[in-house]
């Protein structure tokens, strides 16, 4: 019986690759781009190629049935050690990101109208005075109703939710995760992720943050790895997924603490 534990690794004693497998420069650590965020990033990169990415796709509903399954089947790698994360991506990646370039008057690059062109949306007479968004009516014949409800439905989970999230952008991981009007399952969080990507690609604005933005870090061994929400503490990553174990170096010594990611 050894008289002494060998400690469990942290961040700096591993290889520095990134998910790809290429050298890392610019490593994840406190004060850095934060993981989920990188991820995001990520996915923009992985659909950037994609057929419904490109200017021709312009004005193209996205949904269930219309080239929504194909986009997140190339996202999925990505998270199958770290499935915690697919909901944090999608809200404080994917929904910063409409909030931050779109929505926002006062750091947005591109318009609200833009965003609904690009992605085959416009507004509709609801028949008692007052407009209800819709797919492009240039679409309705070449859905199906079902075609239609799903692109209408996922871009609606999206915008709906990026409109309020300054509201979610001040509140603490335990209060989103128990805000049932941001929180939302895993598989309409892929959908969500896969669909910004998809809008901020075809409006060029995702190719003018991909460049800025380093390749997540590869995760090699269990250990201590940089807090992948907000970067200001260590997570424990267990080999399969991200724990809820915390700590903070206080001094010589690290402060353990409990936080859940879901």
């Amino acid at each position: 019986m050894p008289f002494f534990r060998k400690p469990e690794p942290s961040p700096g004693d591993r290889p520095r690759l990134t998910i790809n497998g290429v050298r890392q420069t610019l490593p994840e650590a406190t004060g850095r781009f934060p993981r989920r965020f990188r991820l995001f990033i990520e996915c923009e990169r992985r659909l950037a190629g994609d057929p419904l990415a490109q200017p021709n796709a312009l004005g193209c509903p996205v949904g269930d049935g219309h080239g929504l399954e194909g986009l997140v089947a190339k996202l999925n790698p990505l998270f199958e050690r770290e499935e915690s994360l697919i909901r944090w991506v999608a809200l404080r990646g994917a929904l910063a990101e409409i909030s931050i370039r779109i929505l926002d008057n006062e750091t947005a690059v591109r318009s609200p109208n833009d965003l609904e062109a690009a992605m085959g949306l416009e507004w509709a007479p609801d028949g008692q005075g007052a407009s209800r968004a819709d797919i492009s009516g240039a679409w309705h014949g070449r859905l199906t109703a079902e075609q239609r409800e799903s692109a209408l439905g996922i871009a609606s989970s999206v915008l709906i939710r990026a409109e309020d999230y300054r509201r979610l952008e001040s509140k603490s991981i335990q209060d989103v995760i128990a805000d049932h009007s941001y929180w939302m399952s895993r598989p309409i969080a892929l959908d969500c992720i896969a669909w910004s990507a998809i809008a901020l690609l075809r409006l060029e604005v995702a190719q003018q943050v991909v460049s800025q933005v380093p390749e997540p870090d590869a995760l090699v061994a269990p250990g201590w790895y940089t807090e992948p929400l907000f970067a200001k503490s260590e997570r424990y990553w267990d080999g399969s997924d991200w724990s809820s174990r915390c700590r903070v170096q206080d001094g010589r010594q690290f402060q353990e603490t409990t936080v859940p990611l879901a």
